[in-house]
């Protein structure tokens, strides 16, 4: 018998280890290659998030004395994302951005924000539909800012780096 696995891991702050590059969508989301890798925004990205919304179905088959809930689908999701805006260089990320485009994140946790990504890299791989990209209300102390909404979202949170 194998022994157990003692799973106690010690807390890492997510700012300043975690690195997110942007692609169009990757041809193997499990191993998503760095020369499908187009932008680096971790610096330009405030926030990133996934979630899961199952949905269930009850059944009874004949042989059940019981119904049971079965899990009927899975839908990935997105958290709608801000990215700050740059005069000089917000035109190849709008282009990537595009409402409808299909769009790859490759994101690296628990490493140094300022280490390269590279090939072996394990991490989160998303490709999704840009649903709306909005400039952020312009006020006074804000950054020029724009929201970014998916859909038809699929992830890996196993994927890995390849050449």
């Amino acid at each position: 018998m194998a022994p157990i696995t003692l799973y106690g891991p010690d807390p890492i702050q997510i700012a300043g280890n975690v690195k997110i590059a942007l692609a169009e969508k990757f041809a193997d989301i499990l191993a998503p290659k760095m020369a499908e890798l187009q932008i680096d925004a971790t610096c330009a990205i405030t926030n990133f998030g996934t979630t899961t919304d199952p949905s269930y179905k009850e059944r009874q088959d004949l042989c059940m004395k019981d119904a049971r809930e079965w899990l009927e689908k899975r839908i990935r999701k997105l958290e709608p994302m801000t990215i700050r805006a740059s005069k000089t260089d917000e035109a190849a990320v709008l282009a990537l951005l595009a409402e409808d485009a299909e769009v790859g994140f490759f994101v690296r946790p628990y490493e140094d924000s300022d280490t390269a990504l590279a090939v072996g890299d394990k991490g989160w791989a998303f490709t999704a539909r840009v649903a709306k990209v909005d400039p952020n209300p312009i006020a006074v102390g804000s950054d020029y800012e724009w929201t970014v909404e998916f859909y038809d979202v699929q992830r890996s949170l196993l994927a890995v780096l390849a050449a």
